[in-house]
Order: structure tokens, then sequence, then C-alpha cells
């Protein structure tokens, strides 16, 4: 190998190969001049021939370079550690003295100084790029740099500011540093460590820590091509490290993986993990576009007494108390845009959008190309028709043009109608522009308008202000929604989700115990954190439903533990015998529309491998036997509310 190429990678290589290097190079000068001095200073007797009064003083170092001292050696290394000698030496030996004490000047000044400089610049170096790694306990990893990345962290560092972040990016880590330090503080920023690297790479990936870690968010980088599956190809590897290694974690590491386009996300709800898989790693997929929907659509804390109003009042909800059971008005969703955002937005409105007046839900579509976009929706969802409740039209103009705004006039005078505007167009200037240049009839009958906005939050507080320092009240009823900072994962809602997921199982399987049905051999008769991930899901989306049917009957839900004010709310232990019909019906309309969404479709003999269903049908179709299903599963959602340690009210007058 070049010599050269040898000394390049050592000095520029690890902090232990750089000192190596010092120490073997002033050793070696050392020994050059210990040669040199055996050479040209002969073991003989000598007197000093100097005549300076010091060099007396000076004989004995003197007689150790010529070796009749104690020790030639000891002598060479005084003047190698210390020029001030020079002056003390004889006249003959001041040459090689002089040399010694350059070269000791030399390696142990300047070698080791710039050594031990260069070790600390590349320390430094590496550092920045994310190249060093830490022994950590209880840390949270993000893999990939989204803009997303920002809320997740901020809300980490709030929740657990005991705890570090590692952001393990293959973006340069400098970069993306000067990108967060414009929305983290720096009390954020000191909790944030850098890893540079792909998560393709096995080595890298073992390199995280990942056994002592508490959580991980798989993200991918913003505008990556092929997301998706890198998402999925790192989690394998994630999962595949974790369960081949000997270390092993008391609790699995909860692992929140990110898809962009649905159907992958859907596909991804049916996968289940191995049962030795469990034991170290959950799998949590994630997608933004559902979230959001859900958050506007049945977010279960807008239900909830004694509730923080303001995180709701950014999202008007529902006006699910207008389509009570005697109610004789319908809700109108406008949907405008209808890219992947409006797609996944009209699918989770088909989930929850029934009501106990069984009202037929209407879904206006608002594109230029909605046509061809429709034709790519409905394929994914080809039973969609067999939803009862709920119909579509569809309107292939842009949001400005007169068609469109006469069509929204003619909706919003019509008083059984109940409009809900939901903006989904993905460029946030023309976003914006439709949100608040919309007829003057939608802002005058306070008809909720929804504004996807992508950019950071702050344009919805900043209109706000505006209107009442100018006493206008025109964008009242304006929202902002879809901005990267108000969307995280593991809020309180979340969790609120889960818990009326599994009280909503074990209303169900109260239910197949009262119908005679319950075998506890069936894979969906487990309890729920054993269920398969399909039925996890299927039980998440009737959890979401909660929203409406409580509300659509007036009642609320008490926090655990919660008081609530008994000269507002009285308690209550079931719906009213007087609509339990109605909402019995409109359950089957639900079940109906989510197996839809999940692929499902019609067939007089059941397949649950081909999907085919003979109960996707309407309520005057289906048997008895199901009729009492659905009456009993929504008897038993209170009772199993209150089992779970939840207090459900109505609202006194």
């Amino acid at each position: 190998m070049d010599l050269r190429r040898i000394l390049d990678k050592t000095v520029s290589g690890s902090f232990w190969k750089q000192i190596v290097f010092a120490i073997a190079f002033t050793v070696g000068i050392f020994g050059f001049f210990a040669v040199i001095s055996l050479i040209t200073v002969p073991d003989i007797a000598s007197k000093p021939k100097t005549r300076e009064p010091s060099a007396e003083q000076c004989n004995p170092l003197n007689h150790e370079i010529k070796g009749l001292g104690t020790n030639r050696y000891w002598a060479l290394l005084s003047q190698f550690l210390d020029p001030g000698n020079i002056d003390k030496a004889e006249e003959e030996h001041r040459i090689l003295t002089s040399l010694v004490a350059i070269a000791g000047s030399v390696t142990l000044g300047g070698l080791l100084i710039a050594t031990l400089s260069n070790i600390l610049e590349r320390r430094v170096d590496r550092i920045k790029n994310g190249d060093v790694r830490y022994r950590l306990e209880g840390h949270i990893v993000i893999v990939g740099y989204d803009p997303y990345a920002v809320t997740i962290i901020k809300n980490c560092v709030s929740k657990h500011k005991a705890r570090d972040i590692v952001l393990f990016t293959s973006q340069s880590p400098v970069d993306v540093l000067k990108h967060l330090s414009t929305f983290l503080d720096k009390d954020e920023e000191k909790k944030l460590i850098m890893y540079h690297g792909g998560r393709d790479s096995l080595e890298q990936i073992k390199t995280l820590g990942l056994h002592a870690a508490s959580s991980l968010y798989i993200f991918g980088e913003a505008e990556e091509p092929e997301r998706d599956s890198m998402n999925l190809h790192c989690f394998k590897l994630v999962r595949d490290h974790l369960a081949s290694s000997r270390k092993k974690t008391s609790d699995p590491l909860p692992c929140h993986v990110l898809l962009q386009h649905h159907k992958e996300f859907q596909l991804a709800q049916e996968y289940d993990l191995q049962v030795e898989e469990k034991t170290v790693i959950k799998f949590l997929p994630l997608n933004f576009h559902e979230e959001w929907s859900r958050i506007i659509l049945s977010d279960l804390s807008q239900c909830m007494v004694g509730r923080n109003v303001s995180s709701t009042d950014d999202y008007l909800p529902i006006p699910s108390e207008q389509l009570h059971a005697r109610s004789t008005k319908h809700l109108h969703l406008i949907i405008i845009g209808f890219d992947e955002m409006g797609k996944v937005f009209a699918a989770h409105a088909m989930r929850v959008l029934h009501f106990p007046n069984l009202s037929r839900s209407r879904i206006t579509i608002i594109d230029p190309n909605v046509i061809a976009e429709f034709e790519r929706f409905s394929s994914h969802f080809p039973g969609y028709k067999k939803i009862d409740d709920i119909s579509f039209s569809f309107l292939p103009e842009t949001p400005f043009s007169e068609t469109t705004r006469s069509s929204l006039d003619a909706i919003v005078s019509d008083d059984e109608v109940l409009p809900y505007i939901v903006i989904c167009l993905p460029e946030s200037d023309c976003s914006l522009a439709a949100g608040l240049n919309l007829p003057l009839n939608v802002y005058q009958k306070k008809v909720p308008v929804l504004v996807r906005y992508n950019e950071y939050h702050g344009i919805s507080t900043l209109l706000h202000k505006t209107a009442t320092a100018s006493q206008n009240q025109k964008y009242a009823n304006v929202r902002f929604w879809g901005m990267p900072d108000r969307i995280c994962f593991d809020k309180p809602s979340l969790a609120l989700r889960e818990t009326f997921a599994e009280s909503a199982h074990n209303a169900y399987l109260q239910t197949a115990k009262e119908l005679k049905f319950y075998d506890p051999k069936n894979e969906n008769n487990s309890e729920f954190p054993l269920l398969k991930s399909a039925y996890q899901w299927a039980n998440r989306y009737l959890a979401d439903s909660y929203l409406i049917k409580l509300m659509s009957a007036g009642l609320y839900v008490a926090q655990k533990g919660a008081e609530y004010d008994t000269s507002r709310y009285q308690l209550v232990s079931g719906f009213d015998a007087a609509v339990l019909d109605q909402i019995a019906e409109s359950e089957h309309a639900r079940w109906v529309a989510e197996r839809v969404i999940n692929g499902w479709v019609y067939g007089a003999k059941r397949d649950n491998n081909l999907k085919i269903h003979h109960n996707i049908a309407p309520w005057e179709q289906i048997g008895d036997d199901i009729r009492q299903y659905d009456y009993a599963l929504v008897r038993n959602m209170i009772q199993d509310l209150a089992a779970m340690g939840y207090t459900v009210v109505r609202k006194i007058g």
C-alpha cells in the first residue's frame, strides 16, 4: 500500500489512531537522536572545556551524554523535554543538544498540539455531521426528517423532559439543524441528538440503541421517492434486529410507521406480527391524511365533559346535535379539491356520517378533474353504492367559477340542509384564497369552513385577531387545518380512542354472549390486546362513530374520576328506547360503510378470503338476527363505557 495513503488514513482516522501516531513519531525521533549520540559521542572520560562558570553545574549532564553517568538516555530526554539546558552543554556537544532540543520542541510542542487540535476539530465535525453515537437510555428515536418531526420533537420535550431525542436522517444534519432552529427553542435543541445515516442499512439501525429506546417514529425523508416502501423496509430491519438480538426489553418498543398512501395504510392495518415478535415491538402504522380526517370529523375529546375547549375550537365539529332522531334535516358535506387528502377525507366521511334521524348525508366534490379522480376513488371502494344513507354528487369546476359559487349559494340557502365545507386543495395560497372568497351567504349563515393550510400554524390566529380588532365577524366560522405543527401521535385524544375502542370490543363480546354466538376459539372473540390487527382497527373505527352517536342523542362523557356539574348534567344509563331503533339502524349503515372502505363487497355467500359478505345490504334486507345484534351492541355501548370508568351524562334542559 502507498505510504502516503497509510499516513493520510492515520492522521484523518480515529482519536486513538492519531494519538498512537503522535507517540510513535515522538519515540522514533527520540530513538534517532539516541543512535546519533552513540555514534557521535564516544564513551570516554573528558573534562569540561567550556569557559562558562555554569559548566561545572552541567558536568553531570555532559557526562551522562557521554555514557559516563547513570543513563545516557535520561540526559537526552532532559534535552528533549527542556531546551533550557542548551547553554550549559559543552561546546563540542552543542550541535547535538541543539538538534535534540529543536526536535523535542517540534514533536512535543508542534506535533502534539496539532494532533490534539486535529482530534478536537474532527470530533466537532463528526458531531456536526451526525457520525458520533452515544449510549442512551429511554430515548426517543425519529427516523427521517419530515416537517411533522418538529411537532413530535416539541411534544416529546414538553411531555418527557428528561428524555433525549435522536433524529436519524440521511440529509445533511447541519442543514436540518438550521431548519429546526427556526421552530425549536434552546431547551428543545439541547435534547436533540443528530445521527446521520441511511435507514435501509441494518448496520446503521444497530447503532440507534433501540433496545433501550422508549419509542420509535419512522417518517422517512421529505419528498423522497418510494417513501412508503422504504419505511416498511426500515421497519422490517428494526423488527429483525430486535427479534434476533440477545438483548431483551421489558416492554415491546412502540414503532410508529408513516405511510403516505392510504391504500398502503389500509394494507398495513391487516398485518400481524408473529407471537415472538410482539414481545419486542409494536407495529403502529400512521397516515397523516386519515389522522386529520379523524381529528375534524370524529375527535372523541369533543364529547368529553370538562375537556379543554381551546383544542376543539380550532376545528368546528359536525353539527350532530341538530341531526337527532326527530330532526328532518340532513348534512351536506362539500369537499373542494380531490387529491389524496380529499379522497381520504371522503372515505372517512363515508365511515362516520351516519345519523339517528336516518337522513341521507350528501357529499359533493368540487374539482376540475373530479370525474377521473372519482373513478380511481370508486375502484378502491367498489361497494360504495351499498352505503344506503350516503350519496355523492360532483361538480367538475374550480372553486372560483361562477357555477361553483351559484351551487354553494343554493346549498346554503336551503333551510333543511346543514352545510359543512372542507377545502382540501394542496396549494396553501390557493386553498386560502378559496376559503376566504366564498359566496357572502356562506359567512352570513355561519357555515363551518375548514381550510387546508400546509404551512405552519399562525394564519388562523392572525385572521381571528384581525377580525376581533375590527369587530368584523365575517370569518368567525373559518378554521385552518393541515399544519405540520398541529398534529402528533401520542396526544390524549388518541389514548381516549384506544380506550373507547376497547370498550367497543367489550360491548361486542357482551352482545355475543347475550345472543349465544360467543366462542372463545373464534379469533375475533379474544380480548382487545390479543386481537388481530384488522379487528383492532375495526373497533377503533367503531369508536370513531361514538362522537356522532352520543352527541346526536344529546349525551356527553365525563372523564374517569372527574366530577361533573350536577346542575348542568344528569346521569344516564343508556339510550332512550324511543331512539334505540334508529341508532341501531344507523350503526348497521356505519358497519356497511366500514366494510366497504376495507374492500368488502356484497355476495350471497360469505367468503372472508375474497372479502365477500352477505350482510352488506340495506337494513330492510338483513335478517332479524343481525338486527338484534345491532340493537344489543348499541344498548351495551353505554354500559361498557361505565364499566371502563366513564360516566355518560345528558345536559339538563
